[in-house]
């Protein structure tokens, strides 16, 4: 499914709206460092995206959220989205550094991303 921008906007302020209110409901999955830089509409691969950021000592990490496709790679699904990690600080050969050296938090939002769908909020 290709989003409009609209969309991608849409869906990256509800990400934004989840992962900063009150933990009452699911916990930030930023720790050891990481900090929320926030969640937007992006242009990449051709497509507008929701992408949400967290940086930590000048790092950053980024995870694509993209609308369910059973025929693209990616890292995790949830019930609705695909999953797909990477950072800008290092070029495209050698993205699996990114997941040697951050293992632990791209885990972490995996399981976040995975909970939030479950909690079923309606999407454009």
């Amino acid at each position: 499914m290709t989003l409009s921008l609209e969309q991608a906007t849409a869906i990256a302020d509800r990400l934004q709206r989840a992962l900063t209110r009150p933990p009452a409901a699911l916990p930030s999955p930023a720790s050891a460092g990481w900090t929320l830089a926030g969640a937007s509409a992006r242009f990449l691969m051709g497509r507008h995206l929701p992408v949400v950021a967290f940086e930590r000592d000048g790092s950053t990490l980024g995870f694509i959220v993209s609308p369910k496709d059973l025929q693209a790679p990616v890292y995790k699904r949830s019930a609705r989205f695909d999953l797909v990690y990477f950072s800008e600080d290092v070029p495209d050969d050698q993205q699996q550094s990114v997941y040697d050296r951050n293992r632990a938090m791209i885990d972490r939002f995996a399981a976040w991303l995975i909970a939030w769908d479950r909690l079923g909020e309606p999407l454009p």
